[in-house]
């Protein structure tokens, strides 16, 4: 089972995780599952979900450990990051360890949550 907590680490700097060697895995977006839910997919995979683990807020999926979906790139990777991507473009990242997931801190309203969430590895 993944060690779950509050996704705390800013990682080794303030720029995009691709100008510190990371390998972007995807870019996910915002789908309504209901009125009450919502996630982030990549192909057939969920990256992320809204307002399962606790009202309203962001869990961030683990990548590698049971149930994960990094499948085979967690083969050499130890570090994952998760960034809300803004209109603008702008990144705000998280990182964490390959078997963890994470609870965004904070709270969404499904309105506040950003339409794309992009997903790298290293």
């Amino acid at each position: 089972m993944a060690k779950h907590f509050t996704c705390t680490w800013n990682g080794p700097g303030p720029q995009s995780p691709d100008n510190y060697g990371y390998v972007k895995f995807c870019l996910a977006q915002k789908a309504k599952i209901d009125g009450e839910h919502a996630a982030y997919n990549c192909n057939d995979s969920r990256v992320a979900d809204w307002n399962y683990i606790g009202d309203h807020q962001l869990e961030i999926a683990t990548p590698c450990a049971s149930g994960g979906y990094g499948d085979i790139y967690c083969a050499g990777t130890s570090h994952w990051a998760a960034c809300l991507v803004a209109d603008s473009g702008a990144l705000n990242c998280k990182y964490l360890a390959s078997h963890d997931d994470c609870a965004w801190p904070g709270k969404f309203t499904y309105q506040l949550l950003p339409t794309y969430l992009a997903i790298f590895y290293k």
